[in-house]
Parts: C-alpha cells; sequence; structure tokens
C-alpha cells in the first residue's frame, strides 16, 4: 500500500502500483485512456503546493489485509502552484481526493474516454469526522468501516460503535462490512461537516446477499431450468456467468435460457439449512435487467410433491436492457387466492429457507443480468 507517485505514472502504474492488488484507478485495459488536470488552493487562498492527491474507482474499498488509518495514500502530489495532472488513466468514475494535515477536499469525478477532464478549482477545507454505531450480525464481534473511495479502514467495538477521523468535509458513502469481509451490512451516504462531528446509527439490521463481485467467493447459488426451460449459458456454474457490467462498473450474474409459456429457470440459493423467520423483513433489494420477464421468491422447499412446500412469489416484473432497481415488500407477495402457485407470505415468513428469482418467458431465447441483492429489516 505505500505507494507515491513521484512523477506521471503510465497506465499500468495505475493498475499495479497504485493498487497493490486492489482497484484504485484501475478498469479493464481495453478501455481509452486521458486523464484529469486540477488546480488546487488552500481555504486562504494560497496555493495547495506539494499536497497529497489520490484517486480511486468510486466503488473502491481497501482490503481489510492492507487497511490503514490514513484517508489517502497519495498517487501524485501537487507542483509549487497547487496544480497537478494524471494522465493515462482509463475513461470511468472515480473519487479524487487531496489531503493536507489540516485540509482536505474529496469528490466523485468523471473520466472522459476522449478528452483530458479539467476540473474546476479546488478549494481545501478543514475535515470532519463520522462517529456511529453500526448493527453487528448475530454472532459477530465487530464490523469493518470505511469510506468507498478512500483507502480508510476502521474495526468497531464489540458494540459495533465505530469513530472515522478526519474525512474530507462533503457527501460520503461509507460502507459497514462484516467481520469476515464478506457482505455489506449497510452502506448509507452521510454527509461530513467542516470541524465538526457527524452521528450515524443503523435504523435496522440489513444485510447484502449478494454483489457478485467475488467470483471465488460466490455462495452456493444455483441456475437451474423446469422440465421444459433450457440454460444456454452458463451450463454449468453461476460462476462462470458472472460477467463485468460497464454500466455498473461492477461484475454481476449473465445467464441466458429458453422457457417455453408457463416454464422457468432459477437462479437460486439456500439461506439456511433450517427454518429462519423473516417476520421483520421490510424488503429485497436487487438490480436486474434483461430481455423477459422475473418472479422474487422466498420459500421453504423440499423437493416435488411434498405437501409441506412453501412459497411466497411476486408477479411478473417485466424487464429492459436498461439496469432496473426493484424492491419487493412483504406486500408485493401475492396470496394463494391470487396465485395458485403461491402459499403467500403469512405462511413462509417464519421459516424461510430459500431465495429464488424465476426468470420466465424465453420463448425463443432470453437474457437476465442481475446485480447487488440486499435485505432490508433481517439479518441470517
Amino acid at each position: 500500500m505505500n505507494r507515491v507517485w513521484a512523477c506521471i505514472l503510465s497506465i499500468a502504474a495505475v493498475l499495479f502500483i497504485a493498487c497493490g492488488g486492489e482497484e484504485h484507478a484501475g478498469g479493464p485495459g481495453s478501455e481509452t485512456t486521458n486523464g484529469i488536470y486540477a488546480k488546487i488552493l488552500n481555504s486562504d487562498g494560497t496555493a495547495a503546493a506539494n499536497m497529497g492527491v489520490a484517486l480511486r474507482r468510486v466503488d473502491y474499498s481497501p482490503d481489510t489485509l492492507k487497511a490503514t488509518n490514513s484517508v489517502i495514500l497519495a498517487d501524485g502530489y501537487t507542483d509549487s502552484t497547487g496544480a497537478i495532472r494524471l494522465d493515462s488513466l482509463p475513461a470511468g468514475n472515480y473519487r479524487i481526493t487531496v489531503l493536507s494535515t489540516n485540509e482536505s477536499f474529496s469528490k466523485e469525478i468523471s473520466v472522459s474516454d476522449t478528452a483530458e477532464t479539467e476540473l474546476d478549482t479546488i478549494i481545501l477545507a478543514h475535515p470532519g469526522s463520522i462517529r456511529g454505531k453500526v448493527y453487528l450480525p448475530q454472532g459477530s464481534g465487530y464490523a469493518w468501516i470505511g469510506i468507498y473511495g478512500l483507502d480508510i479502514l476502521v474495526k468497531s467495538d464489540s458494540t459495533g460503535t465505530f469513530t472515522l477521523p478526519a474525512l474530507p468535509a462533503g457527501t460520503l458513502r461509507l460502507f459497514c462490512r462484516s467481520a469476515d469481509y464478506a457482505g455489506t451490512i449497510e452502506d448509507p451516504d452521510i454527509d461530513v461537516i467542516s470541524d465538526s462531528t457527524v452521528s450515524w446509527t443503523s435504523t435496522y439490521p440489513s444485510m447484502q446477499l449478494e454483489s457478485f463481485d467475488k467470483p471465488a467467493a460466490l455462495r452456493g447459488w444455483y441456475f437451474s431450468p423446469d422440465t421444459a426451460a433450457t440454460i444456454t449459458f452458463p451450463t454449468d456454474s453461476v460462476k462462470n456467468g458472472i460477467v463485468y457490467d460497464t454500466t455498473r462498473n461492477s461484475y454481476v450474474f449473465h445467464g441466458t435460457y429458453k422457457a417455453p409459456y408457463g416454464s422457468w429457470v432459477i437462479l437460486g440459493l439456500s439461506l439456511a439449512d433450517s427454518a429462519l423467520d423473516f417476520s421483520g423483513l421490510d424488503s429485497i433489494v436487487l438490480y436486474v435487467k434483461g430481455t423477459a420477464a422475473i418472479r422474487v421468491s422466498l420459500e421453504n422447499w423440499h423437493g416435488y410433491g411434498n405437501p409441506g412446500n412453501l412459497k411466497a412469489w411476486t408477479s411478473d416484473t417485466w424487464l429492459s436492457s436498461s439496469w432496473k432497481r426493484i424492491a419487493v415488500k412483504p406486500s408485493d407477495f401475492l396470496t394463494a387466492s391470487e396465485d395458485t402457485n403461491s402459499t403467500g407470505w403469512e405462511s413462509v415468513k417464519g421459516k424461510v429457507q430459500q431465495f429464488h428469482i424465476f426468470a420466465e418467458y424465453g420463448f425463443i431465447g432470453a437474457d437476465i443480468y442481475i446485480d447487488d441483492i440486499r435485505f432490508y429489516g433481517v439479518k441470517f
């Protein structure tokens, strides 16, 4: 993580020296590269000479093995006039951060693939801090807390209490991750105020079921057809269906299938061996796109022909070629009187074992893309 740019770096240096194994100013190597130019002033109007500047992907978060109490590890330094130019950057969305001993600045920016991006004059301000308390998953002794696009990462105490010091003023996206760093607990936007400490507390438990960003660490997902449907991709492992999506700047699941009317394919996951109580569920949020329709389902399923099988699923949600955020609340699940294939939310809410996404209507072939599945109101 000791990465200091003594001069303008090549794209390889941006991708590897700056990252130290993580994606900082990195991205697909096939993208056209350009850069940014900025003029930076102290709050008193003088040139911010020799100030450390860092550039990270907006969704970047540091590895726990490389955790640091530094807000940034500089990728470059301003010159004597407060100017800095960083060349050879892949096009995309970044967070630029400037940090001195007493003042700082941070903002999300977009880098063009056709021209250098010249930023408005950056004026530094005194930092602020966040003091908060995150809901800890059952059985977890602590959580990791940081800011997307910054290098800082702190560990909460056993009650979930934490402090993030010396943060740049402005809107920052905080993340709270489980002790094993396997899932995001919460990720709110917080307005940090100069010379002030902002308080934040989890309002209710939540968890990211899957982001698909780490294929090697995927849970036991399955992608399977019913007897009339056919999967064309991936035909073996869900891991082989993980692809990079430039619109979301992250890895997502992609599947293709054929499903005659009345049939479907299922992207699913067994949540637990024993029944889970989801009575406190507020909503399930996921991002989807595709060429047909899906239904979202919570189930207690033990095989075909078992009279004890329970299912609560939604009506059809039609997809398009653009990403759509879907929020499913308990009231969205169909009752048995509305759909004979659903036993209803009341039947299953205290006995949940599986989460399923049913993809339908792929008469001559269809695509489905899924990303960032999150549960609000429950933890398991």
